[in-house]
């Protein structure tokens, strides 16, 4: 996964090195105007003429943290006992993403899977539209059966009886709706 990854990372940057004019930059004409910016909303054009200096600060700034950060890791394990010690507390508090997702659990995902379980599920799913749909009709058709089974005997005058009957009640339904 890694060896696909990077040859596709690769692709994708000389490809967008190649042709970061057709989307970004000030002048290019590639969108044609169809994304319509207003001139006091127009950020680009500022964007372009900002000191070179300010455009590297986020990668010098990031360079240097995974430089402080190796330094740490790897030779000054000083700052360990240190902060184990003193700053227990604030330690585990900022570790637990300050206790946000065990809050948001408690008071809106237990709730909302309860709420889902016992009313949706129980109630609608495995009560009303279970009884009223898939249930009603298995049990429908196993009872219709049963009565078909019933009425075929396997005798020639009961088949001639019900189709006499089943020929009257369609001359009389024929008869008096249409």
């Amino acid at each position: 996964m890694a060896i696909s990854l990077s040859i596709l990372s690769i692709g994708s940057i000389f490809l967008g090195y190649i042709a970061k004019d057709l989307f970004i930059g000030f002048g290019t004409d590639f969108w044609n105007q169809s994304i319509f910016i207003l001139p006091e909303h127009n950020v680009q054009f500022d964007a372009e003429f900002i000191p070179q200096w300010i455009k590297m600060l986020p990668f010098f700034s990031s360079m240097l943290a995974v430089t402080l950060v190796n330094y740490l890791f790897f030779t000054d394990k000083s700052w360990i006992k240190f902060s184990n010690h003193n700053f227990q507390a604030l330690y585990s508090f900022l570790n637990s993403s300050w206790y946000f997702d065990a809050i948001y659990n408690r008071l809106i995902n237990i709730p909302l899977l309860h709420f889902s379980y016992n009313t949706i599920f129980k109630v609608l799913d495995k009560g009303i539209f279970e009884h009223t749909g898939p249930l009603f009709f298995t049990t429908s058709a196993y009872k219709i059966s049963i009565f078909i089974k019933r009425i075929h005997s396997g005798y020639a005058y009961r088949y001639a009886y019900f189709m006499l009957i089943f020929f009257m009640i369609n001359v009389i339904f024929i008869d008096l709706f249409f």
